[in-house]
């Protein structure tokens, strides 16, 4: 009996040895046989949580559910060319990495999330179904430059089928409608889309973005919602509609994470009180905000060939009210905490509510109108109910960073009383 026993164990030894699985072609061989193709195997069994990239735990662990049984530490060197510690579907397959990106990236730009697209690019409703010919006659129109068919298979989730639904277009876009969110196209695209541009990825933090962002997250300030499009007799294939939906859209969904235009300016977008945003900051409060339209073209609108944009250009109206009533208010005190001290909070409560705000406006001349306008552009957070001495600060937006200190506080030697230098700021 012992001797049948070392016999069967030596014929396992010499069984795993001549049929393991253990070289990338029989790595590709089986995913091709599982899932079709390997942007399929990619996609439904490799990449779990979507991210676009593998480090080599996740690897393992993809390694095992698609049933490899090789050694995995041999594979990762083979694909990690780079040594950059993660690979991604590029690095499994390069062509049909190209193929998905492109037409990823085409939808975002002309629809922007995967709803719009699945009704006004493909003509169908959430539960429609898109064959071979439907989705050759959409890249037609989208002017794709690979080849439509074997599109048709990286997108196809499993073989056998002959239909691709909503939920096969982009996994990411999945998990966000699965969640209830906004499905806005690739993250993973948006992201290249930002390199290509020459920027900094999205989370990388720049001049403080990401700081701001968290600061803002623990003050329980985080994005709120999505907005869709607006669809107020706008068409998604007019170019001119879209542009203007969009832009109605970034400040719409300013006002529904910071309270105001004004607020996201001062709190997220400039908090260094630079006077200007670049594209790389731009794209991370727009990916924060989860605005889904063509970053690429309202930077463009926003701009208009410049390399960076103003609160001014985002928000106008906004800003020409906080200029008339900076203005006002400096022709009557000279600096914006004079004007707190001595025409706003007269009863020197430290604190203003709107019913008080508008009173010491309409006691200076200024129309209920534009008090109530300013009052809420200065109200620095949503929720806030009145105004303290900082939320002035407001006001020096547009201001030029050395203009900031006199506009604020008054020239030196200016007669001020010492509780005139509460709130203001300390480094604008």
């Amino acid at each position: 009996e012992a001797s049948h026993r070392d016999e069967f164990k030596k014929a396992c030894r010499a069984d795993v040895k001549e049929h393991q699985l253990d070289t990338p072609e029989q790595f590709e061989d089986l995913c091709l046989r599982k899932f079709g193709s390997m942007a399929a195997a990619w996609r439904t069994c490799l990449d779990a949580d979507g991210n676009g990239k593998l480090t080599f735990g996740e690897f393992c662990k993809g390694l095992r559910r698609l049933g490899y049984a090789g050694e995995f530490k041999e594979l990762w060197k083979h694909y990690d060319c780079d040594k950059n510690g993660h690979i991604s579907l590029m690095e499994l397959d390069k062509p049909a990495h190209e193929r998905i990106n492109s037409f990823l990236t085409l939808l975002n730009e002309k629809y922007g999330d995967l709803d719009t697209a699945w009704k006004f690019g493909f003509g169908k409703d959430t539960h429609g179904s898109l064959d071979r010919a439907e989705l050759r006659e959409a890249c037609k129109a989208l002017a794709y430059p690979h080849d439509t068919d074997q599109l048709f298979v990286d997108l196809m989730p499993m073989p056998g089928r002959l239909l691709l639904t909503i939920w096969d277009i982009d996994p990411e876009c999945t998990r966000q409608r699965a969640r209830g969110h906004k499905a806005v196209i690739g993250g993973s695209v948006a992201k290249e889309r930002a390199a290509s541009l020459g920027v900094p990825a999205l989370s990388q933090d720049l001049g403080a973005g990401t700081a701001a962002s968290s600061s803002f997250a623990s003050r329980g300030g985080g994005s709120k919602t999505s907005s869709t499009l607006p669809t107020g007799g706008g068409n998604p294939n007019n170019p001119g509609d879209v542009a203007h939906a969009h832009r109605k859209q970034l400040k719409n969904l300013l006002k529904v994470n910071y309270g105001s235009t004004a607020a996201a300016w001062r709190n997220e977008i400039d908090p260094r009180w630079q006077g200007s945003v670049h594209l790389g900051k731009f794209l991370i409060v727009m990916e924060h905000i989860q605005f889904n339209g063509n970053v690429k073209k309202l930077w463009e609108e926003l701009t208009e060939g410049r390399p960076s944009a103003t609160f001014a250009d985002i928000d106008p109206e906004a800003y020409k009210v906080l200029v008339k009533f900076r203005l006002k208010m400096l022709e009557k005190f000279g600096c914006l905490s004079k004007a707190w001290q001595e025409g706003l909070d007269v009863d020197r409560l430290g604190r203003l509510d709107f019913s008080e705000f508008s009173a010491s406006c309409e006691a200076l001349e200024i129309n209920d109108k534009m008090a109530k306008r300013v009052f809420q552009l200065m109200l620095a957070r949503p929720g806030q109910r009145s105004l303290v001495c900082e939320d002035l600060q407001m006001l020096l937006i547009g201001v030029a960073t050395e203009h900031m200190a006199i506009v604020w506080a008054g020239a030196p030697g200016d007669a001020a009383d010492d509780d005139g230098a509460d709130g203001a700021p300390s480094s604008p």
